[in-house]
């Protein structure tokens, strides 16, 4: 449901779309859609966050010059307080679980 929500919005969205799947007190689970070539500006998390890859390809970029591409099914563990991007190199559904 909360899937189907997300890929309707962003049919005639020009950004990401995001849901909350969980959110307690110290945790929060997010999924994102993108259209390729979205993404999400320069940001910075707070606290342990991992990206997972559920369809498409992310790119992430760091200011300290670090690129990883994330394919379906792979994720990657984002360094806190580090600036960076999330692109979409192809329309794409992750997850950001923090927490």
């Amino acid at each position: 449901m909360i899937v189907d929500e997300v890929l309707r919005e962003l049919a005639t969205s020009n950004k990401p779309e995001a849901r909350a799947l969980h959110k307690g007190l110290n945790s929060k689970t997010q999924l994102f859609g993108f259209k390729k070539g979205m993404s999400l500006k320069q940001h910075e998390v707070h606290m342990e966050t991992t990206v997972f890859v559920l369809e498409g390809r992310i790119i992430y970029k760091d200011v300290r010059g670090r690129e990883k591409t994330l394919d379906k099914y792979h994720s990657l563990d984002l360094p806190v307080e580090v600036v960076h991007t999330l692109e979409a190199g192809e329309d794409s559904l992750c997850l950001m679980i923090q927490g």
